[in-house]
């Protein structure tokens, strides 16, 4: 939660002009889906439209080749925002739209 509260005070560079020239894509780690949830229903506030991705920790098919997950199931959380003024026309592969 300290990265979530930490990121209350970003209104000035999310919206560093009146006519949202300059408007960041955002693509942010997250603890876990709840903190995804939290951060996009935020970040939506500010019009941009978000996405979450979770990628296992572990790859069956590692360079080593190694079968014993060591990171117990865990996974690396994300959201990207892009700014609902952007059209977004790229495939967003194992990604999910927060909506």
């Amino acid at each position: 939660m300290f990265g979530i509260q930490s990121k209350r005070g970003v209104n000035r560079s999310i919206f560093p002009d009146p006519h949202k020239r300059l408007r960041p894509r955002i693509f942010a780690r997250v603890a876990d889906e709840a903190a995804s949830r939290v951060l996009a229903e935020r970040l939506k506030l500010f019009g941009y439209q978000c996405w979450r991705a979770s990628n296992p920790l572990f790859n069956p098919d590692n360079f080593y080749r190694h079968d014993q997950d060591v990171f117990s199931g865990r996974a690396a959380h994300a959201i990207l925002a892009i700014p609902e003024e952007i059209d977004v026309d790229v495939a967003l592969d194992g990604c999910v739209q927060v909506k």
